[in-house]
């Protein structure tokens, strides 16, 4: 039971880093902060993501690649383009890294005011730093896992902010699921994946997100309950984050309260 909490814990903590520092803080400035903060971000990114720590930077220069250029020839993940959410991982992986190592021309403004530490980037990405978190897993594993059918979820735990990353992405890129709606009519393939998003913390709601993407509540309807954006509000009490009050709706820019 212990274990099953611990993982589930950790997935939940992923996901608010993914979504909170990487989504909405580097790729989209929904909020800011001071510099102290943004540091201890990037090792709490760290410390939580282990083996799967992708660079800030590089994410959001590729996420905002994703939004200029969705489900078309230049979009670094276009589910249209993949046959599965494996060969979606790959081709994600493979922008990632050649965006990371500046093997392929990006224009300027992609890197505006998109969060830098190249020091720790350059500790975290590497081989030996992957190694580390490799070793403390397995060790983990072998000492606390309570059989053999729990090392099943290793994989996951290693990899799990990449492979959520894909998971949301190819989901919400599949506008003929199960589960699939939209508010908006767009030019991409984009769709809300759950009307209560209590799995990525209000990722699923994608299809709001292209269509507002500057609006950092990616709900819309009253029952599209974002937990990501009530835990930065969270944030903006304590005085960690500073919310912008520019919110977005159908393409219209509205100064109205964060909270409305």
């Amino acid at each position: 039971m212990g274990f099953a909490i611990f993982f589930i814990c950790h997935f939940y903590l992923a996901i608010f880093m993914q979504t909170a520092f990487y989504h909405r803080y580097a790729s989209h400035q929904h909020f800011t902060m001071n510099k102290f903060w943004e540091r201890v971000f990037f090792v709490a990114s760290w410390l939580i993501h282990g083996v799967g720590y992708l660079s800030p930077s590089a994410y959001a220069v590729m996420h905002k690649l994703h939004h200029a250029f969705a489900d078309k020839e230049r979009d670094p993940h276009p589910s249209s383009n993949s046959n599965s959410m494996y060969d979606m991982y790959i081709d994600t992986k493979n922008s990632y890294i050649n965006i990371l190592k500046k093997r392929i021309p990006v224009e300027d403004h992609f890197y505006n005011n998109v969060p830098t530490w190249a020091a720790f980037d350059k500790m975290a990405t590497s081989k030996y730093s992957r190694l580390f978190w490799l070793v403390v897993y397995v060790a983990f594993y072998w000492f606390f896992a309570p059989n053999i059918f729990w090392w099943l979820l290793l994989p996951f735990h290693l990899l799990i902010a990449p492979i959520t990353g894909v998971a949301i992405n190819w989901f919400a890129h599949q506008p003929d699921g199960a589960t699939s709606y939209t508010h908006f009519q767009q030019n991409n393939r984009s769709t809300n994946v759950l009307r209560f998003d209590f799995i990525f913390m209000g990722e699923a709601y994608h299809n709001n997100h292209h269509a507002n993407p500057r609006s950092a509540n990616l709900g819309y309807k009253w029952y599209e309950v974002d937990i990501g954006y009530l835990l930065i509000y969270g944030l903006s009490i304590v005085g960690i984050a500073k919310l912008k009050k520019v919110r977005i709706r159908a393409g219209e820019e509205e100064l109205v309260p964060v909270l409305d």
